[in-house]
């Protein structure tokens, strides 16, 4: 299947959901093939909201666009953003908030610019938990990504905040960031300006209020790649 998507407007579209996780992809375009087109286009204020997470994994991807595979050339993808919260238990994902890559994809001469990635674990009883944030701007494993702007892109893991179901002890998740302008593991990145972007980690700090009276400890944040 291939999908060609030329020379449009595409702004200020919203994918949403709560409660039970989900996997929400696409805020401003969606293809699933992997050989689309993908060109000329502006897509810009784009946002996915993925809210609340109970019990499940949840994975928000592609802010702007997301594409199974093919070319991406010549957008301007600028002001798109995803946004997850967790809520009890579970790890929580959001991956490419201007571009998302779900395979092989040549990314080429487009402008990626201050698109946003937040991923905040909620209330956590199992220091298993994870917020994890890749990509900013791009996320494109396995592709070609040469003459692109990348500029302003953010990325960031937040742990979240500690809670018991037992009121004996409630450990802190753990916030990891990754590449806040690209995120592309065995890519090749060519002639690309990758600028004024930033990747932020934070582990959930423990019970500040001491609700709970058994052992209760923070987690770990991690970030890495402010630029790629």
């Amino acid at each position: 299947v291939s999908t060609t998507i030329k020379d449009n407007a595409i702004i200020n579209n919203t994918v949403a959901n709560d409660f039970l996780g989900r996997i929400l992809g696409g805020g401003g375009i969606y293809c699933a093939g992997q050989y689309n087109t993908i060109s000329g286009n502006l897509i810009s204020g784009n946002r996915i909201e993925n809210r609340e997470s109970q019990f499940h994994f949840e994975y928000a991807e592609g802010g702007g666009i997301w594409s199974g595979g093919g070319l991406i050339e010549n957008n301007t993808i600028v002001s798109n953003s995803i946004k997850a919260d967790g809520y009890w238990t579970g790890d929580h994902y959001v991956r490419g908030g201007g571009i998302y890559c779900d395979g092989p994809t040549i990314v080429r001469g487009n402008v990626v610019k201050d698109n946003h990635l937040f991923c905040e674990g909620g209330e956590t009883e199992s220091n298993l938990e994870t917020s994890q944030a890749y990509g900013g701007g791009i996320y494109a494993p396995g592709s070609e990504i040469s003459n692109n702007v990348v500029s302003g892109n953010v990325c960031i893991g937040d742990g979240g905040l500690p809670w018991s179901a037992d009121f004996e002890s409630a450990n802190g998740a753990n916030g990891i960031a990754c590449g806040g302008g690209i995120y592309a593991p065995g890519a090749l990145l060519v002639n690309n300006l990758v600028n004024d972007n930033h990747s932020f980690g934070y582990g959930a700090t423990a019970d500040p209020y001491n609700l709970y009276p058994g052992d209760n400890t923070g987690g770990d944040g991690i970030a890495r790649g402010g630029g790629i």
